[in-house]
């Protein structure tokens, strides 16, 4: 019987290799030129402040943020336990040359303690499987006075829940036809995100 992180990695590795674009991904052009900009906002911290800091992009899935941290200056670490994420992430940053890739698990991080001055922990915690011991391995390779930056989902709304009917009437296919179809559609008209 599978475990529920093997689960997970096998959901997110098929996520990264057969869908990669959509908003807020590198393949949404204004996504990819405000990226940036978006981070500053989320961490609220300035461009000088990020500049040559040295960072950790825990769970990097396709390296969205790992880029944008990369646009910013910082050195970066970027690390998943996917190998579709493991790819992407280096086929996203190629042009960069402060930053390593590597293929890890958040419950077994295989880097040195106290060595971060930033952890950037996006959209990852709630899939670990472990919550507690993630949370601890990430905060033990930071610093000491190192930041913490953490992103969660929130509790679903109205909208969601609907979609999340409509899409349960579908086959598995015909939600990744769909879903890919939307993706195009709100890469498109940024507008329509808002359903």
């Amino acid at each position: 019987m599978k475990s529920k992180v093997s689960d997970t990695r096998e959901s997110f590795d098929f996520q990264w290799k057969n869908i990669p674009e959509g908003a807020y991904f590198l393949s949404d052009p204004v996504f990819r030129k405000n990226v940036d900009g978006i981070l500053i906002d989320e961490l609220n911290l300035s461009k000088d402040f990020l500049k040559d800091l040295f960072v950790v992009d825990a769970g990097c899935g396709n390296g969205r943020w790992t880029y944008g941290l990369l646009k910013l200056g910082c050195k970066v670490v970027a690390f998943d336990f996917t190998i579709s994420g493991f790819k992407e992430t280096k086929k996203n940053t190629k042009q960069f040359n402060n930053v390593d890739i590597i293929l890890a698990d958040i419950l077994h991080i295989p880097l040195k303690k106290n060595l971060f001055n930033l952890a950037f922990f996006g959209d990852v915690l709630h899939y670990t499987g472990n919550i507690r011991l993630a949370f601890q391995n990430v905060a033990s390779i930071l610093r000491h006075g190192g930041l913490l930056h953490i992103y969660v989902y929130g509790p679903k709304g109205k909208r969601d829940r609907i979609w999340r009917k409509i899409l349960s009437l579908l086959s598995y296919n015909n939600k990744l036809i769909l879903k890919k179809k939307l993706t195009r559609l709100t890469n498109k008209f940024p507008l329509l995100r808002t359903l």
